[in-house]
């Protein structure tokens, strides 16, 4: 009881001390701040997370601090973003975001997806039980205990979601495994344990063939590839003593019933299952029909992907097993089973009778479990003991993004994906251009930004747009060796975009001395660690404050004037083309399918959606921009901070396109069809508005081909 008060007095002291930092910015105006207030603020907060004294710090704001320029964006959307990272899959090949906010490593320390050695591990033996499996037996000097690590392929968490492992488990008995050593880790991480639960993909906002109204989203081939996820099915199978495995992955002459661990599913039946009737038991029981599925009388169970593990819990002997045929494989295989953990149980037997020995709860665990698999107890299913035997596969299956799969940014931008086209289709840079021929692999509504006020996509695809065509320009400098304009590309970039990243670069770049020196720190700017080029510069932004504004935004503008929108085949106007991190969503369409009667139909003749659509607090699906409530809400709490004639912009502007079919159609027409001007009443426009407003309204209007005209 003493340590769990002790634990919580330490968890609230630390939330003291956050919270105490966060009053110090609300006391001061962020416009006023001079830098190294903003960086001492941002060193508080960091310090404080990492302060070891506290245990769960971690879930203070763990999901906010993955995204960049919140301050910038609609806060419940923002909140949205969290539930959405609950609900990200864990893709195959994860990134690092090009922007990103520090917090990757520090958030990405609590993860239980990943284990690190906390002291140094003498390696007492290697117990191996498969070409993906096997256990560790270590010695923890610091705790001075031994313990076990387990070596997953893959890793079930529920139903068919789950991950695969990247293992450095290649030791043997005698070898010492440092301290901090990375031991095994998802595909979520890098041998950095930094935190990736996405990619980045080249985005462009665009009308495109009428595919991507509302929340639907285009994305090419090889961006459904790069956005491919493990699945891992756990699927667990009873086998009665007179049921009989088929021979579907045998010949006459081997009898074969299931695919090995690290073979693949053959035509998504994993196996087949058979009950022994004595009727017709000389025709069921040939070997030819044996080979062939019977779909009225067999059961066949059906999957796809490779086999990572296969457990079978048995109440028969072996050699029961092996008196019939059928069973051959699965004899053999629980043979090899029995000889893991009998093997085992006796190298962990051994160190847990020395006197006064200490054992970690994972050792205790492991040695029990052997006893059941070695048949010291009788195995029980459903709070019953069985008479046959239950088989347990591990099936991991790389899945890539479908139609109808839902994929989200960081700013609550949750889309369908709508269409899947080729390579070759998508929007391309025109050979005109004068740069590399290169594909967008995103095509988003440009309606999403107005409609959902996240104006932080677009302030994270303006900088990767400057940062890879900065990349580009050093690169072309690194080959003549050219120093001095690597130097001043680069640093005037970052004293932009990022000045905390500016401060820390320049104090590195200035310990440096040779040319070899500098043209190496350059060199690791345009490639990664393998020699492959990198797509663009990353850039640092903090979450909350000290980050990118709109004068910055101006100010890359004008000076890098060099640097102009990309002009695409079969499109008039050049376009700003650059990478936003996307996360793919657990919800896609192959394991859902759902219909609706017509139901009531309200006023509008359309089917009430809930309670808030029939007390007409959100507004009606039915425009091609759409504040939902959220949206509204989040705006009607303007009035108390900004000025009324602020308030009125974004009013008058919703009116126009919400309760005005008129006005809607005109909207919509000049916006896909020409480059008129839109006409409204005169709308007075301070330059010290909110970033926000000024973004929508002012800027991001106007790379749309629209203009607010005053009169």
């Amino acid at each position: 009881m003493k340590k769990t008060r002790k634990k919580q007095d330490n968890i609230k002291r630390n939330y003291s001390k956050l919270i105490e930092n966060i009053t110090e910015i609300s006391d001061k105006k962020l416009d006023n701040f001079e830098i190294n207030d903003i960086n001492e603020l941002n060193e508080k907060i960091i310090k404080t997370l990492e302060d070891e004294t506290s245990e769960n710090k971690h879930n203070f704001l763990s999901e906010e601090l993955l995204c960049p320029n919140t301050n910038h964006s609609d806060t419940m959307r923002i909140n949205m973003f969290t539930n959405h990272l609950a609900q990200s899959l864990i893709i195959d090949k994860t990134e690092i975001p090009y922007v990103f906010t520090r917090f990757e490593n520090q958030v990405g320390k609590y993860s239980s997806t990943y284990k690190q050695a906390n002291s140094e591990l003498y390696v007492i033996d290697r117990i191996i039980k498969n070409k993906f499996n096997s256990v560790l037996i270590v010695y923890n000097v610091k705790e001075q205990m031994y313990d076990i690590i387990e070596e997953k392929y893959v890793v079930n968490i529920t139903e068919n979601y789950g991950y695969k492992n990247i293992n450095y488990l290649n030791y043997k008995a005698g070898d010492v495994i440092p301290e901090g050593t990375v031991l095994y880790h998802s595909t979520a991480y890098d041998k950095h344990l930094n935190f990736g639960f996405g990619v980045n993909l080249k985005t462009i906002y665009l009308a495109y063939k009428t595919l991507n109204y509302e929340d639907a989203i285009i994305i090419s081939k090889s961006a459904a590839e790069k956005l491919s996820a493990n699945f891992v099915d756990l699927i667990e199978i009873s086998l009665n003593p007179n049921d009989i495995l088929l021979n579907i992955y045998g010949t006459p002459n081997y009898y074969k019933t299931f695919p090995n661990i690290g073979e693949e599913v053959i035509n998504n039946k994993l196996l087949a299952i058979r009950r022994f009737q004595y009727d017709s038991m000389l025709v069921d029981l040939k070997n030819v029909n044996l080979q062939e599925i019977n779909p009225v009388q067999d059961t066949i169970i059906n999957t796809e992907g490779i086999v990572a593990d296969i457990e079978i819990y048995s109440n028969q002997k072996v050699e029961e097993l092996e008196k019939d045929k059928y069973n051959e494989q699965l004899s053999q295989l629980l043979k090899h089973q029995n000889n893991f953990y009998e093997n085992l149980y006796s190298k962990l037997k051994s160190i847990a009778e020395q006197p006064d020995v200490k054992l970690s709860d994972d050792f205790n665990y492991l040695m029990a479990r052997c006893l059941g698999f070695l048949g010291k107890q009788k195995w029980t299913r459903q709070k019953s003991e069985f008479l046959g035997v239950v088989l347990r596969f591990y099936v991991i299956n790389k899945k890539k993004v479908c139609i109808g799969d839902k994929i989200s940014n960081r700013y609550g931008g949750k889309g369908v994906v709508s269409y899947i086209e080729d390579d070759d289709k998508m929007p391309k840079i025109s050979s005109e251009d004068g740069r590399k021929q290169e594909i967008v692999d995103v095509i988003l509504s440009p309606f999403g930004v107005i409609a959902r006020t996240n104006v932080s996509q677009l302030i994270e695809q303006h900088l990767n747009f400057y940062s890879r065509n900065i990349l580009n320009m050093i690169e072309n400098y690194y080959y003549l060796q050219d120093i001095e304009n690597m130097y001043y590309l680069y640093f005037t970039y970052l004293s932009i975009v990022s000045k905390k990243q500016y401060e820390f670069m320049k104090k590195k770049y200035d310990e440096l001395e040779t040319n070899e020196e500098k043209l190496k720190f350059f060199y690791d700017l345009i490639y990664d660690e393998n020699g492959n080029k990198l797509t663009c510069l990353y850039i640092h932004q903090p979450p909350f404050f000290g980050n990118v504004r709109l004068k910055d935004l101006l100010a890359l503008l004008i000076g890098f004037p060099e640097i102009k929108p990309y002009q695409f085949e079969g499109i008039l106007n050049p376009l700003i083309m650059g990478e936003v991190y996307f996360i793919r969503l657990k919800h896609y369409a192959k394991s859902k399918f759902s219909a609706r009667s017509a139901g009531t139909l309200n006023l509008k003749d359309i089917p009430s959606k809930s309670s808030t659509y029939k007390t007409s607090t959100a507004r009606y699906s039915e425009t091609p921009i759409r504040f939902g409530e959220m949206e509204t809400m989040n705006m009607m709490t303007l009035v108390n901070s900004f000025a009324l004639e602020n308030i009125n912009i974004l009013t008058r502007f919703q009116k126009m396109y919400s309760s005005s079919p008129a006005e809607r159609e005109n909207l919509i027409k000049k916006l896909l069809t020409s480059d008129d001007i839109l006409a409204v009443k005169k709308i007075p426009i301070k330059y010290d508005d909110p970033d926000n407003i000024q973004l929508i309204i002012k800027e991001y209007l106007a790379c749309l081909g629209l203009k607010i005209e005053e009169e």
